[in-house]
């Protein structure tokens, strides 16, 4: 959770050298491994262990994550296009004309936002179907081997192309497609399930199974991995399995440090962040696309690059801060 606007700082204005620096290398481990798949799966997670969800309240949660990602487009992509203000390097980047029709096909742009919206829907489904928590595994499984065959379909229609792009596609029209990231709440609902059942491990156990998680992980990735077969946005099954196990792993470790670390400064910022995750991901993209004309598109070296992620940061957080106490008051 702290790591994501630096991220996204570095993703966005720092020049290729600085990606491939040692924090580079940080930042990838962190975005790619423990990253944008803990988040998927703790959402699983949560939506078993909230019992105050009803149909009505899911089904109206889910629209309106879903709009919010294009609410997000059309102010991070959409406002800056119409005035002119977005790199001609971004543009092609993102493979598309300075016209009218690149600005639909930025608004229109998958992310995490219209994978959150969609995976929650299916979540509803899924826990009106499932009587048995065994079963959210199996489909896990079966998402994580059939994903690849439900990849690049397209249809004349805009409104089943747009849905094709969002359940198979892939960037730079989306970022983070249905299949196969639907892997990781859903496995996350059988992580749920496990918990609210009452299913305890102990400590010592944790232990043997991070070890045994990472290494099953580790060779799962380097004798079954294929460049060819995929992408971090769409991972071939045995690189999606390896995403999973490397989360697992993180989730016990930070099991294991919240055992025997006391409660502190940090666990507190933590949880803060935890909370008020959305609107930080909402606001620092807002932030960073709006500089993107003063520092321009990973064009800054090492060292204005580290001092940006700092007060983009600070300025982000302060931002939620203002925000949230004014919705208090």
């Amino acid at each position: 959770m702290a790591f994501i606007t630096p991220i996204h700082c570095m993703l966005l204005f720092s020049s290729p050298a600085v990606h491939e620096s040692w924090l580079g290398a940080i930042f990838k481990f962190i975005a790619e491994g423990p990253g944008a798949q803990l988040f998927m799966m703790l959402m699983g997670i949560s939506f078993v262990l909230n019992t105050h969800r009803n149909t009505g309240n899911v089904l109206t949660r889910s629209f309106q994550i879903l709009m919010l990602g294009y609410v997000l487009n059309f102010f991070k992509f959409g406002i800056p296009f119409l005035f002119g203000l977005v790199p001609g390097e971004l543009l092609r980047y993102m493979e598309v004309e300075n016209d009218v029709t690149g600005f639909f096909q930025l608004v229109l742009t998958g992310d995490i936002l219209q994978l959150a919206g969609l995976s929650l829907f299916v979540l509803l489904v899924c826990r009106k179907l499932f009587a048995y928590r065994f079963l959210y595994f199996v489909l896990a499984v079966i998402i994580c081997f059939v994903s690849p065959q439900l990849w690049d379909y397209t249809s004349d229609h805009f409104i089943l192309n747009e849905v094709a792009q969002l359940t198979g596609g892939q960037p730079p029209r989306v970022f983070f497609p249905l299949f196969p990231w639907l892997v990781y709440p859903v496995f996350g609902m059988y992580v749920g399930t496990l918990i609210k059942g009452g299913v305890k491990i102990k400590l010592p156990r944790l232990w043997k199974g991070t070890i045994l998680i990472t290494t099953i992980a580790m060779l799962i990735y380097y004798y079954f991995h294929s460049n060819n077969e995929g992408s971090f946005y769409r991972t071939s099954p045995s690189d999606t399995i390896f995403h999973l196990m490397v989360v697992m792993a993180w989730l016990y470790a930070w099991q294991l440090i919240s055992k025997w670390v006391p409660d502190n400064r940090l666990f507190e910022l933590l949880r803060w962040l935890s909370k008020h995750i959305t609107l930080i991901y909402f606001v620092q993209w807002l932030l960073i696309f709006w500089l993107l004309p003063l520092f321009g598109f990973q064009e800054l070296n090492f060292w204005w690059s580290v001092l940006v992620m700092g007060l983009v940061t600070t300025n982000v957080w302060g931002l939620v801060y203002i925000i949230n106490s004014i919705r208090g008051k």
